[in-house]
């Protein structure tokens, strides 16, 4: 039939090349998913014109009553023998499109009249086209890895049922079949006007929703029904598009992902993310990266949280233990100003915590670059807390020992003995305090890299350039403002046996920060949740 079709044009008596005048024109539409255009005939020919139809194959079949031979002539159409010869087509994932004609004698004024003329039906079928669109390589594997993180994949399309179902069994969106099972899961797999038929029954409808994976010969509506349900069974959404048609699906989802080289403008301007590459793995790569944004935030309040709870605490203490002593002093002023010069933490110290420890953390801390391993982890509830039940278990069991180990210091009068200090609450013991502090927290910083009490804290740190510089940066920092900061900053140099049991101190941090990745989290406080994929 195509190589007729070829010879349709000669056939009626006109040569390739004669300037045919165009009478009417329909444009594809994703309701009919057919189009067609009306081309007037030669004089030398005669009156009329000849209606082609071009669109989806059993559409086109279904108005069909005759085919074209490939000798001109024509003969009664076997719908039943056509469905069945390209049936081996259609499961090998081939887009098939017929094209029709019929020839007008009396050519119609307006174009609900040529509708109508379609509508009628009595056309020759031409030919018929498998068309093969490949998919790109990486699909199947990012489709993997979306299912991997808990993401339910759905094909939305306006192909074939047959077609659609290969075409998502090749890139893994519906198991493959096999000899003891060729049709896919009940449930999986429905026409558009099938699911849209439920919209009366919202039960039968919300079913539907939750295991479908293929929605094939489907309409935008059909689309955006889909999202609409969803999103009413508390479900986060993510709707890919790239036709005008698609803007309300895209702007009802959570997240509207418009296609930047095939997309409409009115599909961008409904989008949230536009995909520049028009490549599902750039998708992927989106959730990696949202994931990790999400997380690094966590890894951050997970330590600043910690470094506040202490210097609040600590700061609190000390002065109410240094205030209940002159609780008799009548001069105000000179009380105020012996709790400024004997607490633990001056206000350049404190300032220097902020400057320094705070913004350069939430640098290396928030620059943590993604990984592969994010998209394992399960997705989260709407609306969980940013701060899960590990990390308050892992801020509150470093904050609780960093603040007996500082307390203890600070108003302890034997402590300062085996911390070689000379004079009880002097600047050389405050310092030493102040010394603590802050190796406690940097000891605590590789640990705040992990919110989901994972061992091996160090795992990527050859990644982690920036985290690196940062550490040793701060730790050299806070070598040279207690060996130089001097009476500027409140402290005073301190010599090998200091700095040696400073560290021994602070190291205890290590210890506890592995032993609290054992004790479990109470019960129902984390925000993962189980990927609903069954």
């Amino acid at each position: 039939p195509a190589a007729a079709a070829a010879a349709g044009p000669a056939a009626a008596g006109a040569s390739a090349d004669s300037p045919l005048g165009m009478l009417y024109r329909r444009q594809f539409s994703s309701v009919t998913k057919s189009m067609a255009t009306a081309v007037a005939l030669p004089e030398a020919v005669g009156a009329g014109s000849w209606l082609y139809f071009k669109g989806a194959f059993e559409v086109v079949v279904g108005l069909c009553d005759t085919e074209l031979q490939a000798d001109g002539s024509s003969k009664r159409l076997d719908r039943a023998a056509v469905l069945r010869e390209f049936e081996p087509a259609v499961h090998a994932a081939l887009r098939t499109i017929a094209v029709a004609r019929r020839r007008v004698h009396s050519c119609p004024a307006t174009a609900a009249e040529w509708l109508a003329l379609e509508e009628e039906g009595g056309m020759e079928l031409v030919a018929v086209l498998g068309i093969r669109d490949p998919l790109r390589r990486e699909v199947p594997g990012a489709v993997a890895k979306c299912q991997g993180a808990g993401i339910r994949v759905i094909m939305v399309t306006g192909d074939h049922i047959d077609t659609a179902t290969a075409i998502a069994r090749n890139c893994g969106i519906l198991p493959a079949a096999t000899a003891d099972r060729a049709a896919p899961p009940a449930g999986t797999v429905m026409l558009g006007r099938d699911f849209a038929a439920l919209q009366d029954d919202p039960a039968a409808l919300r079913d539907a929703a939750r295991s479908l994976r293929v929605l094939a010969r489907s309409s935008p509506d059909d689309k955006h029904l889909l999202v609409d349900t969803l999103r009413k069974d508390d479900e986060v959404v993510a709707a890919t598009g790239d036709g005008t048609n698609d803007g309300p699906a895209l702007k009802h989802a959570n997240v509207g992902l418009a296609m930047g080289i095939t997309g409409t403008d009115v599909a961008k301007g409904a989008s949230d993310v536009i995909i520049l590459d028009d490549n599902f793995a750039s998708i992927c790569q989106a959730v990696v990266w949202g994931r990790s944004v999400q997380s690094n935030v966590r890894k951050f309040l997970q330590f600043q949280v910690t470094v506040n709870i202490v210097a609040l605490v600590l700061s609190f203490a000390a002065a109410c233990s240094l205030g209940s002593g002159d609780a008799g002093s009548a001069d105000a002023g000179a009380m105020q100003e012996r709790l400024a010069r004997q607490l633990p933490l001056n206000s350049q110290q404190m300032l220097f915590c902020n400057l320094l420890m705070d913004s350069l953390a939430a640098l290396a801390l928030a620059t943590e670059p993604p990984s592969e391993a994010l998209l394992s982890r399960p997705p989260e509830r709407k609306g969980s807390a940013l701060i899960t039940g590990t990390m308050w278990k892992h801020i509150g069991g470093q904050a609780v020992l960093q603040l007996i180990v500082l307390v203890v210091m600070f108003l302890h009068p034997s402590a300062y003995a085996w911390m070689s200090v000379e004079e009880f609450r002097s600047v050389e013991h405050r310092t030493v305090i102040f010394n603590v502090f802050i190796l406690m927290n940097l000891l605590n910083l590789p640990f705040a890299r992990k919110v989901r009490d994972e061992v091996n804290v160090l795992e990527g740190i050859h990644r982690s350039t920036l985290f690196v510089l940062i550490w040793a940066g701060v730790a050299a920092a806070q070598f040279g403002l207690v060996q130089y900061g001097g009476s500027y900053f409140g402290t005073s140099p301190l010599n090998a046996e200091q700095w040696f049991n400073c560290i021994a101190v602070a190291s205890i941090t290590v210890p506890v920060g592995i032993a609290l990745r054992f004790v479990p989290a109470p019960a129902g406080t984390d925000a993962a949740v189980k990927p609903k994929l069954d």
